[in-house]
């Protein structure tokens, strides 16, 4: 939801830049962070959640500079 983004305004992430996300599912905080620095830099995401995702969620986007 729109909570998921008031981490990703507060850190600002610019262009090439490295940014460790360790709460990465489902993927809306790390698209975000990957919109913002235009797809240049790279992002870590990391979930340590083992359960398997419910049916309905999408797939995260991996963005590779």
């Amino acid at each position: 939801g729109a909570c998921s983004f008031l981490p990703v305004m507060a850190l600002a992430p610019q262009e090439g830049e490295r940014v460790l996300d360790m709460a990465a599912a489902p993927g809306g905080k790390t698209t975000y962070v990957a919109a913002l620095m235009k797809n240049t830099g790279m992002v870590f995401a990391n979930e340590i959640n083992v359960r398997p995702p419910p049916a309905t969620n999408k797939q995260n986007i991996f963005y590779r500079n």
